[in-house]
């Protein structure tokens, strides 16, 4: 595990402003190309990215290859076409990257930026090399098994876009792309929709304002007259054709025309009768007897796929045996047999009898979250007993039947799959006498058991020691196993003391044992109980050993762990960001070496993208935090509370970047989870519902933000208690949201209490602590009570510079706001300065528009209103007046003010 569980709520920004876009203004400028046959001219600079060549064009965009300068990589940017760029189409383009930024799925192209271009409307895109799935075909005559892996990618991905609640609309053969390493992505999201009106959010606001459109949201418009006809005819459903609306199974009918194409022209065997059937029944004219979903129909594409393959194997080996059918079906079935009883082994831990205890000491709570968080945990004890029992018979099939490993791996992995099944039964005794307000840590629990597939990796088997052959060390090892189970479900279970005790006594029995692959996952469930209880230097120690003994006994995938795991021991625990990061690197390494290690890979991903969120690089955090919710959706499901927490991270960083429509998308996904999980307004929700109120908030809904941070106070004080980090953020958000309605006195006495118990958790150098001291000298200013308010924000600085670096972007937050302070006071002389230092550093980070043009506004007229340079100070109001300009209606004062400031002067 990642200890995720207070991380969450991430960090509040203490800032002065906020936006909602990604596009600081920058001085044009650079060498010209040729006009393209679109009439741009490749090669200028708009903001953050240089046009590169043009790529294709449809009947309304245009799609360039592109520079991102900010981060140094190459785009695919989709522009309006220069005699398409309405109102109806920049709305339509604008839709189309609201609909991506709800998406977060290997097979679907990944949005990364949204703004404006030329005066019209952009969409920055992951760029693709590699052919559609259209050029694929024509190429060569395919073998239609190869097709079908094919198109099964890509309904993957359609699959994603109906989960989140959308409708594509155009799905054809030309709106799949195929990468070199063979990653096949669904795309060109121009068309579509939800698949059922928001009511909740009708009325509200694109999340770009769109000259003609800024009251409506994007993707909930309707942007064509009645009866006009959206999409491609040869791959549009019956009901598109008549006009009517479409839903997911209207996207299955085109796929399933796509894929009848496809199969025509297979180059290899014919087609078998269950595939077309399955093809068929996708096409038919009436959405109801089509398949009941994308993933129903992706189910029997695979399951006829393994019955084919089975059939062939058992024929083949049949002939080459050259025994009659009835004595090698006698065979199999002996071989079989002896492969049976995993169900019976099962029972014995999972019982229906303890399925009933269970069930009623959930109930008997009275919690009005009960019959919710028990379905959830029953549902997840079910699936992961039928995965135990199908590795069992797997694993014992390939020595048995198929004669793959030996008898001596078979014992080992069966060893294995007995340690995992007596770490299930620990954690169920502990559940037996879980709390309503824990229910979210009992199915987190849950989650989190030791996985049987782990058990049937040969590569990990072959590389590691071999476990103890006498029974007195195989017994040992096994209660090593169960205790470690236990330890982890009760660090889940916030029970840390009880997690590092029970730890610590497995270190110890691992020593006597002397098994470093023990010792090695015994000092790992150390070191994270450790981090879980906020000891950092105990949690270093642990890990350190513990990679040492991973190398020890060749487990490589242990080692990685642990460095991946000391990236937040030292780097979170001890502000130890130099170090955090040579572990990363380390971790990193691991990765590679191993191929493909998605455990791994997601810690590493978390905690490093958290800790480049605290260094205040907010792209590179997005990215891996992006990834990490790719990985976390395979691994534990798009059901998951393991996903829910990595999407709130992942809404972090985007939130500090402006980003806050993506991050509400986040949010509010992560909060769906929860909440079918565990039942509305549980605990558990009090992170997500935190950030969730910082969107919402910098989208211009005050009122709302408000009542989601009164929420969220009260969710995460019953959760945790009222001494913990998710409780001081939730009163430093509430009281940021109660100064922006101008409740300033009950602000201040929120952020006071916010800063204390920083304080007393952290100590007083911690960057937290300079956060929350800028938090209070801003309520202090707009009090007017100012010589308090400059105390605070000398404190602000000396910490946040001595934690953080004197560059860090939450300098630009302080500097900003004593700017502010003394031009309030009269004493514009004193304001340069600061001002000019927060100015250099938000042009040289990553800050939302808004906030960087109200900084320079400030500059602007401390400048003005002490003789300054006059041409510099209407160059930065001018500047200022642009970017406030496309920032979003909470900026519409501060523009209206910087727009009347320049018309004074001329």
């Amino acid at each position: 595990m990642d200890s995720r569980e207070d991380r969450g709520g991430g960090v509040p920004s203490g800032g002065e402003e906020r936006t909602e876009t990604l596009l600081p203004a920058e001085p044009s400028g650079g060498e010209e190309r040729a006009p393209d046959p679109g009439g741009r001219r490749t090669g200028t600079p708009s903001g953050r990215y240089v046009l590169l060549d043009l790529l294709g064009r449809g009947g309304m965009g245009e799609v360039y290859a592109a520079y991102d300068k900010r981060l140094d990589r190459k785009v695919a940017l989709k522009l309006l076409r220069p005699d398409r760029s309405g109102d109806r189409e920049a709305a339509r383009l604008l839709r189309e990257a609201q609909a991506l930024a709800r998406l977060a799925h290997p097979n679907v192209v990944a949005v990364h930026d949204v703004g404006v271009f030329d005066d019209g409307v952009f969409v920055a895109m992951e760029f693709v090399e590699g052919p559609t799935l259209r050029g694929w075909l024509a190429d060569e005559a395919r073998p239609w098994r190869r097709v079908l892996e094919i198109f099964a990618a890509a309904g993957r991905g359609l699959a994603a876009v109906h989960e989140a609640g959308l409708v594509h609309r155009d799905v054809k053969p030309d709106n799949v792309m195929l990468r070199p390493d063979g990653r096949v992505l669904v795309m060109d999201f121009g068309l579509a929709r939800p698949a059922a009106p928001e009511p909740s959010e009708a009325g509200g606001e694109s999340a770009i304002p769109i000259p003609g459109e800024a009251s409506r949201r994007a993707l909930d418009s309707s942007l064509t007259e009645t009866g006009t006809l959206l999409g491609t005819p040869a791959y549009m459903a019956p009901e598109q054709l008549r006009g009517e609306p479409a839903d997911a199974r209207s996207d299955q009918y085109g796929f399933c025309i796509a894929l009848r194409e496809a199969l025509s022209g297979a180059a290899a065997g014919k087609v078998p009768r269950w595939l077309r059937r399955v093809v068929e029944e996708g096409t038919a004219a009436d959405p109801g007897a089509r398949h009941a979903s994308m993933q129903a129909l992706l189910a029997l594409l695979q399951r006829g796929l393994r019955v084919r393959r089975r059939r062939f194997a058992v024929a083949a080996l049949g002939l080459v045996m050259l025994i009659s059918t009835g004595a090698f079906v006698q065979l199999e079935r002996a071989h079989r047999a002896r492969c049976a009883g995993g169900e019976e082994r099962l029972v014995a831990v999972w019982s229906p009898e303890r399925r009933q205890a269970l069930e009623s000491s959930f109930l008997a709570t009275g919690s009005p979250f009960a019959a919710a968080s028990w379905r959830a945990v029953a549902g997840r004890l079910d699936a992961w007993g039928r995965r135990w029992t199908g590795t069992r018979r797997s694993v014992c099939e390939a020595t048995q039947v198929r004669g793959e490993q030996s008898p001596e791996l078979l014992d080992r992995r069966m060893a294995c799959l007995d340690r995992r099944l007596r770490g299930t039964g620990a954690v169920l005794d502990l559940l037996a006498h879980v709390d309503g307000e824990r229910f979210g840590d009992a199915v987190s629990a849950v989650e989190g058991l030791p996985s049987p597939e782990e058990c049937a990796d040969s590569d990990a088997f072959l590389g590691r020691l071999a476990p103890p052959a006498d029974p007195a060390g195989q017994e040992e090892l096994a209660a090593i196993e169960e205790d470690l189970a236990a330890a982890d479900a009760l660090v889940r279970l916030s029970r840390t003391s009880e997690a590092i005790a029970l730890s610590e006594g497995a270190v110890e029995r691992a020593r006597r044992l002397d098994y470093p692959p023990s010792l090695a996952e015994a000092l790992v469930s150390l070191g994270v109980a450790h981090i879980e209880a906020e000891h950092g230097e105990e949690a270093e120690e642990a890990l350190y050993e513990a990679l040492v003994a991973a190398e020890a006994g060749g487990d490589d995938a242990l080692a990685g762990t642990a460095a991946a795991q000391l990236v937040w021991a030292v780097g979170f625990s001890q502000d130890r960001t130099e170090d955090a990061h040579r572990w990363a690197r380390l971790a990193e390494a691991v990765l590679r070496h191993l191929g493909e290690a998605p455990a791994l890979e997601s810690v590493l991903r978390t905690n490093r993208g958290l800790l480049l969120f605290m260094e205040g690089e907010y792209p590179a955090a997005s990215d891996d935090l992006r990834r990490a919710v790719e990985i976390d959706e395979r691994l534990y499901g798009p059901d998951s509370l393991e996903l829910s927490a990595t999407l709130t991270n992942f809404a972090v960083p985007l939130l500090q970047s402006g980003r806050y429509a993506e991050g509400e998308v986040a949010l509010r996904r992560s909060l769906d989870i929860q909440e079918r999980a565990l039942g509305h307004g549980h605990p558990t929700t009090g992170d997500t519902v935190v950030n969730l109120a910082i969107a919402v908030s910098n989208q211009g809904r005050l009122e709302e933000a408000v009542e989601l941070a009164r929420q969220s106070l009260d969710l995460l004080r019953r959760a945790h208690g009222p001494e913990h980090p998710e409780v001081a953020t939730a009163l430093s958000n509430l009281g940021s949201h109660l100064l922006a309605v101008g409740e300033v006195e009950e602000c201040l006495r929120l952020e006071l209490e916010a800063l204390a118990l920083r304080e007393r958790l952290y100590g007083p150098d911690h960057l937290f602590v300079g956060i929350s001291h800028n938090n209070v000298a801003r309520a202090y200013r707009e009090l007017g009570r100012y010589r308090e308010a400059h105390a605070s924000y000398e404190k602000a600085l000396a910490v946040v510079e001595a934690a953080a670096g004197a560059d860090h972007p939450i300098m630009g937050y302080v500097l900003s706001g004593l700017g502010l302070t003394w031009l309030r006071e009269g004493r514009p002389d004193l304001a340069v300065e600061p001002l000019e230092r927060a100015a250099a550093i938000r042009r040289a980070t990553e800050t939302p528009g808004g906030e960087l043009g109200t900084t320079l506004f400030l500059l602007a007229r401390s400048l003005a209103e002490t003789g300054g340079d006059a041409e510099r100070a209407r160059m930065l109001a001018r500047e200022s007046e642009g970017l406030l300009a496309t920032a979003g209606r909470k900026y519409e004062d501060t523009h209206q003010e910087a727009a009347a400031w320049l018309e004074a002067r001329g």
